[in-house]
Order: structure tokens, then sequence, then C-alpha cells
């Protein structure tokens, strides 16, 4: 009697998914599992334990082991000490690549007063624009224990032209710190690689052009 359960009349992209289901949440806490991953029993009791009364703490994540798809054996962790990470330590290690699993992700509905919903114009990078929003506000707590299962149909290994894509339009925001404009750089690199081995040499040069970003992109990081 407590599980509801709603699914979209039409496909919709992440972005647009995930807001959707924030709109039938009415609980002071949400949190997200993706349905290839797995969670400890204790997992959400734990972040909400650490999370209640912490001051500026309103979203968490956990340690996160991976596991194969075709493996039935998941590795068991050893017992870690939580952490509360400041603002600057999260947002600072955000900046360089998104480390932080989805499925570990708690946040409290207070949050999205300051921070509003997920950006619906991103199919694959939605989670890391709206994680960099939080951490630039608000502290984090790392505990709790998730799975994360590798298998062929990943998206985030199958969409990786989408993903760098995404990151270079949601870093361009942020190239006043010293570690996006490296992580900027990164992603167009390896975005560049991707075209290269598709050969598809003019699409890349279209594709900077149209947003104005120049070949110098690619060692803006060492400036």
């Amino acid at each position: 009697s407590r599980i509801k359960y709603f699914k979209g009349e039409i496909f919709v992209p992440l972005g647009s998914a995930r807001n959707l289901a924030l709109s039938k949440c009415n609980g002071s806490w949400i949190a997200f599992l993706d349905s290839d991953d797995l969670r400890d029993s204790h997992f959400i009791l734990d972040q909400i334990t650490a999370l209640s009364g912490k001051e500026n703490g309103v979203f968490g994540y956990g340690f996160v082991t991976e596991f194969l798809q075709d493996s039935s054996l998941i590795k068991k962790v050893e017992p870690q000490r939580q952490n509360v990470c400041s603002e600057k330590f999260v947002f600072d290690k955000l900046l360089k690549g998104n480390f932080i699993y989805f499925s570990s992700f708690v946040l409290s509905r207070q949050a999205l007063n300051f921070v509003e919903n997920f950006k619906v114009e991103y199919k694959q990078a939605e989670d890391y624009e709206l994680l960099l929003r939080l951490a630039s506000k608000f502290k984090a707590v790392q505990t709790g224990y998730v799975y994360y299962r590798l298998h062929a149909k990943n998206l985030s290994k199958i969409q990786t032209s989408d993903l760098h894509i995404e990151s270079l339009d949601i870093l361009k925001n942020y190239l006043v710190f010293k570690e996006a404009k490296i992580s900027f750089s990164l992603h167009f690199a390896k975005l560049g690689l991707t075209y290269f081995r598709n050969k598809k040499y003019i699409d890349f040069i279209k594709f900077g052009r149209k947003r104005n970003y120049k070949f110098r992109y690619f060692f803006v990081g060492l400036g």
C-alpha cells in the first residue's frame, strides 16, 4: 500500500522523465534508483540518518561497488566512515568530472526550492548539471552502499558523444574555475577523437563553429 507505480504516456528524455517523477513525490526526501542498479537494504536509512540534523546538508551520495551483468557475486565492500563533505570539496571534484553515481543520490525536497528541477534539454548529463548546482550551494554527506551494474547497454557507454556534448554545454558556464577549464578541454578532445574515428571531420568543424568552440579549447585548461 505504500508503493505507487506511475507510467508515462509517452517516451521522454531523462531530464523530463525525472521531473515527471518529482511531480509525483510528496515526501521530504527523494532518491532515485535506476532499473539496473541495487542498494544495500539500509541505504535509505543510513542516508536520512546522516543528513538529518546536518546544517546545510541537503543531499547525499553513497559508496559504490561496480559489478558485472553476468556475475551473481557482488563484492562486499569494507565498512567506511561517513564523510561530511564541504561545498567546495564536492563542487571542485564535480568540476573535474561527475563522480557521483545517480542511484546513490538522495536529496531534500527543500533543496529543489533553491535549484529547481532537472534541465529537460539534457538526455545524458541531466544529473551532472543538477549536481553541480547543488554542490555550489550545499554540503553533502557520503554514506551507505550502492551496487552499479555494468553491462553492454549502459547508456553512459553507448551515448558517449552526447555525454561529451552536454558536458561541454554545462561546463562552459563554469570556465572561471581552473578545474572546469581542464575538464572542458578533455571533453572537447575526446569528442574530437570520436568524430575523427568515424571520419566525420567536417561534422566536428561544423559542431565547433556552431557553438563558437575554437581549436584553442583543446588547450584552454593549460592557460
